[in-house]
């Protein structure tokens, strides 16, 4: 287990590339992980339990709206 902290210090913290070090979420990989942890817990389980209360959205009208600008492109 030492061996894996003396990895992870010497990846992140010792040897780190000098050209992103001023770069946002690049000081270490934990804001990154949060980002991703808080994706993840907002599709599988907030947005789902917030979906079964609300009926299906209606996008018909904005997937017309949507594909209008191309139609003169399929024409030959």
């Amino acid at each position: 287990m030492e061996a894996l902290a003396n990895a992870y210090d010497t990846v992140f913290y010792k040897r780190p590339d000098a050209r992103v070090s001023d770069w946002l979420l690049m000081t270490s990989p934990w804001p990154l992980a949060l980002i991703i942890a808080g994706y993840l817990f907002l599709i599988k389980l907030v947005l789902p339990a917030h979906m079964r209360s609300h009926p299906p959205y209606e996008l018909k009208s904005v997937i017309r709206c949507r594909s209008w600008p191309t139609l003169p492109s399929h024409g030959e």
